[in-house]
């Protein structure tokens, strides 16, 4: 954020006048850079108006620990005024990490946008931890795409046969259990959901980790743990998912590869 101080004008000496601004430039509520500003304006051969600066870096560097040099330090002398002040400016934000530090903006849905989408996340792992086929398949679109470790599941009955494949397992294992134990029961979790919502589409991140008891103790374990990537779409008023990739740390082929995800 860029704030300037109150100029101050002097009075015409002839047909010279000149001008004092302060500039500074915030990141994150701290002061990043301050600089001082003196211009002398008058008439140049051909009788044209121009500006010249000289500039004087009062403050450099972020956070609580930056430096101040009350006398300045002289960057630029008797230079043209306003292209200095468009390349300084320009230089300040080409900063890396300043861009990146301002605040997102939000629509005004975005909060029922959100709580949608969420109520969304956690009814898919409910279905999933319960092996609820149709309710599972209808948190995705028609031509929803799961895409998980042994592939992708393209549609809504291709989506539903790979949790009903789910549970004709699980119903097996559990009939070779001797002596017979209580059901196996898996729980995901999701957490940490990062939403970039854009009319009637949105992207999301977020991480999940799965507990299991699938021992004879029926102790519960954490098995395995990594991230979502969605495209979500809006689809007559209902936030479903449109493509759902699946990265698991646990295994090499579908780990993540470096990288902020969100953005």
């Amino acid at each position: 954020m860029y704030r300037c101080g109150p100029e101050c004008l002097s009075p015409f000496e002839g047909i010279r006048a000149r001008t004092r601004r302060r500039y500074s430039v915030f990141d994150g509520g701290h002061l990043f850079l301050s600089a001082a500003f003196e211009e002398e304006c008058g008439p140049s051969s051909g009788g044209r108006w121009h500006s010249y600066l000289h500039v004087s870096l009062l403050t450099s560097g972020t956070g609580p620990g930056s430096r101040i040099n009350p006398k300045g330090t002289e960057m630029f002398s008797k230079v043209s005024a306003a292209p200095m002040i468009g390349f300084l400016l320009a230089t300040i934000t080409a900063v890396p990490g300043l861009a990146a530090s301002q605040p997102p903006t939000y629509s005004s849905t975005y909060a029922q946008d959100r709580a949608e989408i969420e109520d969304l996340q956690a009814r898919y792992m409910f279905a999933f931890d319960w092996l609820d086929a149709d309710t599972y398949a209808s948190t995705f679109t028609e031509d929803g795409v799961l895409d998980w470790a042994n592939g992708k599941e393209n549609g809504r009955d291709a989506i539903r046969a790979f949790i009903n494949k789910i549970a004709a397992g699980r119903t097996e294992a559990e009939a070779k259990e001797t002596p017979p134990l209580r059901r196996i029961h898996f729980s995901h979790d999701i957490t940490n959901l990062v939403l970039k919502i854009e009319g009637n589409h949105a992207t999301a991140r977020a991480y999940w980790l799965q507990f299991r008891n699938s021992n004879p103790e029926r102790k519960a374990t954490l098995a395995a743990y990594g991230h979502y990537e969605d495209q979500l779409v809006k689809v007559n008023g209902r936030w479903l998912f449109k493509y759902r990739k699946i990265y698991n740390e646990q295994l090499d082929r579908i780990a993540s590869k470096g990288g902020n995800p969100a953005w």
